[in-house]
């Protein structure tokens, strides 16, 4: 590693504009796949997620110290984690959103607010991985924001898992304990 912490910084910072030209190359093509094919919305959250993730490693780039950077420097993993990471979480916002548990039908989720997108009913077709994966947002208001959300959910590391404990703490009667059972 360099001993300039701003030549690290430098190095670093070209690494991750080069995965975002890979990120906005592939959200391209995916656009174009998108009008050809039958192409849901969760490819799109999940690039949401990852371009949220890496905005949020720019900023910890920017004003992170030497050990820290010495950590994301010495392997390409320690960079493309916290993309991998904001894509998953991505994922996991976007099944919360579809399933309803944050919103709910009349406002009977998690939170109470007209924030999160709605889906479009599937009623009828066979519950599989593909299914899954092809969800649509019922308008392009949903669409956008179900990529928002995404990408919040990638550049916020306790987003989702905020959440994961809200609805710990619902599921879990007053006065037990996990340990309970």
């Amino acid at each position: 590693m360099p001993n300039d912490v701003e030549s690290v910084r430098h190095t670093l910072m070209g690494r991750v504009f080069l995965a975002q030209l890979i990120l906005i190359a592939a959200i391209t093509i995916l656009i174009g796949a998108a009008t050809v094919w039958n192409i849901g919305a969760f490819w799109f959250a999940f690039a949401g997620g990852i371009l949220g993730g890496s905005i949020a490693l720019i900023k910890r780039i920017e004003c992170g110290n030497a050990s820290q950077l010495d950590r994301v420097f010495r392997s390409w993993y320690g960079l493309l984690m916290p993309l991998l990471y904001g894509g998953v979480m991505a994922i996991i916002a976007y099944g919360f959103f579809m399933a309803q548990i944050l919103s709910g039908e009349g406002g009977g989720g998690l939170l109470t607010t007209n924030l999160f997108p709605s889906f479009t009913d599937l009623e009828g077709e066979r519950v599989t991985a593909m299914a899954f994966r092809n969800m649509r947002p019922k308008t392009l208001q949903d669409l956008g924001k179900l990529l928002i959300w995404c990408f919040l959910a990638g550049y916020s590391e306790r987003f989702i898992v905020n959440i994961l404990g809200r609805m710990e703490q619902v599921s879990t009667p007053a006065g037990s304990t996990e340990d309970d059972n």
